[in-house]
């Protein structure tokens, strides 16, 4: 714990424009997440009861492509990010957020950018 207090002392604080980049980047992870929970829970409700799949269920689908779109600007915006840090623990720490946003397919559900092709 210590350790980690003396890190973050040690840590500049955004402000201006960083700050706002610092903050989208935390939301697309958000919705990031609601991207790779929804899916899941969309398709087990489907499978459940497959008269379900009408055009009711369309918007549904609609959210979670816009939340895929959302989420892998906010991977871009991730991949800037760790161009500009200025110390080796943010790049470190975006480099982790840029993995963890490119480690999916977009609008697939696949856990793996590798199996997209397959």
């Amino acid at each position: 714990m210590a350790l980690l207090r003396l890190v973050a002392r040690r840590l500049q604080r955004p402000t201006g424009a960083a700050r706002l980049r610092y903050r989208l980047v935390r939301v697309a992870c958000l919705v990031n997440l609601v991207f790779l929970v929804g899916f899941p829970v969309l398709f087990s409700l489907v499978a459940a009861d497959l008269l379900s799949l009408t055009d009711a269920i369309d918007p549904w689908l609609r959210l979670l492509q816009l939340c895929s779109l959302v989420g892998l600007a906010g991977t871009g915006l991730a991949a800037y990010e760790t161009g500009t840090a200025r110390s080796w623990l943010g790049r470190l720490n975006n480099g982790a957020l840029v993995l963890a946003g490119v480690s999916r397919c977009p609008g697939s559900g696949s856990p793996s950018i590798c199996s997209a092709g397959t």
